[in-house]
């Protein structure tokens, strides 16, 4: 979010990508999103905001998307199949 403070803006190893939901506050939603092919070595447990998840959504199915800050710079499993890779995340 270019609006956002610096501490909530992706990392440069990802891309800042607007969607069609909103934030909190009613603003523009945007997700952090990887190169295709890699993810990010964070891993944790919280369901409701994990660090990594990936989404059906056309055109991006083979994205990882992150929390705002986290790196994206670790090569997925089966990176190479594109859309069917990073199947791990």
């Amino acid at each position: 979010d270019p609006d956002a403070p610096s501490t909530a803006q992706c990392d440069l190893t990802t891309a800042c990508v607007e969607t069609n939901t909103q934030n909190s506050t009613g603003g523009i939603g945007y997700f952090c999103a990887c190169r295709s092919g890699y993810k990010s070595d964070v891993n944790d447990s919280d369901r409701y905001l994990p660090a990594q998840w990936r989404l059906l959504w056309p055109g991006q199915e083979s994205r990882v998307f992150v929390k705002p800050g986290v790196k994206c710079d670790t090569l997925c499993e089966d990176w190479a199949l594109g859309a069917d890779g990073c199947q791990e995340v």
